[in-house]
């Protein structure tokens, strides 16, 4: 399983990305489970991308390795909506909390060196 990661700049696209898992190519097997994706390219020159949990096929997944694209996080947001594990208003709450969260932190690190 991909853990997303709300700081990782990649997140605000998978966002995007998952509100069209309509429209997204499910690539099933013989017994009619949906075994990967196809997600278009946000390039609109027809390219897509396979995605499954695990991998990727774009060209960020193959320069970072270590890290989910944008594809496969947006996966994990569709599975998770389409689950009703995190649904779109929990994740837009959790991402509004985390941004004040660090704007405190953030103004409290200012004042500190304002008043060296």
């Amino acid at each position: 399983m991909t853990i997303v990661n709300t700081a990782d700049t990649r997140f605000a696209k998978a966002l995007a990305i998952a509100d069209g898992a309509n429209s997204w190519i499910k690539l099933r097997d013989r017994d009619g489970r949906c075994r990967a994706v196809g997600i278009p390219s946000s390039r609109g020159d027809g390219r897509y991308y396979i995605v499954m949990r695990d991998r990727c096929d774009c060209e960020d997944q193959r320069r970072h390795p270590g890290h989910a694209c944008k594809h496969r996080q947006a996966l994990e947001i569709a599975i998770a909506r389409r689950r009703a594990e995190v649904p779109a208003r929990v994740v837009v709450d959790g991402l509004s909390e985390m941004v004040r969260q660090r704007a405190a932190r953030y103004d409290d690190i200012f004042k500190r060196l304002e008043a060296r």
